[in-house]
């Protein structure tokens, strides 16, 4: 190996982070223009989910099986989760950020479902935060930029990304045979 080649860690992470976010952008712009729209689905329907999943264990195994001839350590596989899915976020949150500047409706739409969803489950939010946090959080609504929304985006993705990486390096790491 070259003295200053990449690493197999970084080449394998920013592959995956590649695919991964390019397919991220594409469900972006599918839920959208069908009327989903990608910042408002239920968490547990998130694609982030599934994506970060499916790039964060193809990248680990590709590592272990073809780079590191079947070995895997825990922080060789949160460093590639970490890589890949850092990597995912930012791409993700910069595309949200173009595309809500681009397209004026992304940000309009936003408001207007936040806002009903807020209101057509006022009882709930009332029980769970309160009547000052839920007319604050109605009131703080309207100010809401497309920069907010890539910033939520990464920020919400780190937590997300960090779980799924630590399961999915736990499961497929694998020590040497002594």
């Amino acid at each position: 190996m070259e003295k200053n080649a990449p690493s197999p860690i970084v080449i394998v992470a920013l592959k995956y982070m590649a695919f991964g976010s390019l397919l991220s952008i594409l469900l972006i712009v599918i839920l959208y223009y069908a009327q989903r729209h990608p910042l408002l689905m239920p968490p547990i329907l998130d694609f982030r989910i599934l994506i970060f999943g499916v790039f964060i264990f193809f990248s680990l195994r590709e590592f272990r099986d073809y780079l590191n001839g079947g070995v895997l350590y825990f922080w060789q596989g949160m460093s590639i989760g970490i890589l890949c899915y850092l990597g995912m976020a930012l791409v993700g949150s910069l595309f949200i950020l173009i595309f809500g500047w681009i397209v004026p409706g992304f940000l309009d739409s936003y408001l207007i479902i936040a806002t009903s969803q807020l209101e057509a489950n006022k009882e709930q939010f009332l029980e769970a935060i309160g009547e000052k946090a839920y007319h604050a959080a109605l009131a703080e609504l309207p100010l809401t930029t497309v920069t907010d929304l890539a910033v939520d985006y990464f920020l919400k993705s780190i937590p997300l990304g960090l779980f799924l990486t630590i399961i999915i390096a736990v499961i497929l790491r694998r020590q040497p045979k002594p």
